[in-house]
């Protein structure tokens, strides 16, 4: 997963130089990026907090600190981290020892379950986390319950801020659908999964999912107010997707994006000059994408007072690894 753009009520981004540069609300300092922080392989985003790795596999959070969100502890500063997400109010580390640590947040969403161990993949929502282990087991807890099982022929696990899905190889796992979806108050969104398609990629926004299939077309289901899941027709060769609250995004192999759904703050108005995008993200009305140079564009519009992209910003276009 693509993990050098990153937007809530601000915008995280990492340069060609390894660096942080945020713009937009600031009211919590989450804009203010540690001036020694560099060398950045991944960054994330809560509600007013940013938490970024580093190629070392050090872990720096800067921003509101109201729920301990900026608390790293020192199990996490003496150790290597792989891999981070960010919940609303929480984060979550992967280690290279395959432990999972968790600061932040004033319920339990902190408190790892017992036997969490050989983690090989994590991911987050606004309140929940789930992991996956070496040994297939999928486990996920919110702030009341834990649910854990065993699955083969896993291909990925992913969160939105309410949901969690397994992604398994086959169009057709025992008997079901290759996605397994739970969690929250809109079932259909679970219930109504293309049944005998496989699938390379999937992600979900607040109500509706999409995923791109073997032969890259794009299909949406789940809540289709303001008609975020009618894929237009001729959309074809898709690369890459992205789906948040009533929007929903596709990249095609020419570096297009396209946009469908909910058009209040211009969200799908993509710049006519857009082009080579190799990576999109929006959230509240805002989209920012990455072009294959490096430049980073933006439409639509927010709440927040300052949506203006810094100057001269030239983002990493290539995936980092750990040294």
């Amino acid at each position: 997963m693509n993990k050098s753009l990153a937007i809530t009520s601000f915008a995280a981004i990492i340069t060609a130089e390894g660096r942080v540069v945020c713009w937009g609300n600031n009211m919590h300092g989450q804009c203010d990026v540690p001036a020694d922080l560099e060398n950045v392989v991944a960054v994330c985003c809560g509600n007013d907090f940013a938490t970024a790795l580093t190629a070392e596999g050090r872990v720096v959070c800067w921003g509101n600190n109201y729920f301990g969100q900026c608390d790293i502890s020192a199990d996490v500063c003496a150790t290597i981290v792989t891999d981070i997400c960010c919940g609303s109010e929480h984060t979550m580390a992967l280690t290279t020892e395959g432990r999972v640590v968790c600061w932040g947040n004033r319920y339990n969403l902190c408190v790892v379950p017992e036997n969490v161990e050989n983690v090989i993949a994590i991911t987050c929502g606004n309140y929940h986390n789930t992991v996956l282990t070496a040994a297939s087991e999928v486990i996920c807890w919110n702030y009341s319950k834990c649910v854990r099982a065993f699955y083969e022929n896993i291909l990925m696990i992913c969160s939105s801020s309410f949901y969690t899905a397994i992604l398994f190889k086959n169009a057709v796992h025992n008997g079901s659908n290759c996605i397994i979806c739970w969690w929250h108050d809109h079932p259909e969104i679970c219930d109504d999964i293309p049944h005998n398609v496989i699938f390379t990629d999937i992600n979900f926004g607040m109500n509706h999912a999409i995923g791109i299939t073997s032969d890259g077309c794009v299909l949406c289901w789940g809540y289709n107010e303001y008609e975020c899941c009618n894929v237009p027709a001729d959309l074809r060769g898709v690369v890459s997707i992205c789906a948040h609250s009533w929007n929903t995004f596709a990249i095609t192999a020419e570096g297009c994006v396209v946009c469908w759904g909910l058009n209040n703050y211009g969200q799908c108005n993509v710049p006519a000059d857009l082009e080579n995008v190799i990576h999109v993200q929006s959230k509240h009305g805002y989209a920012v994408a990455i072009t294959a140079d490096g430049r980073v564009v933006a439409w639509g519009t927010t709440i927040s007072k300052d949506r203006k992209i810094p100057a001269d910003l030239v983002a990493q276009t290539g995936m980092v690894v750990l040294m």
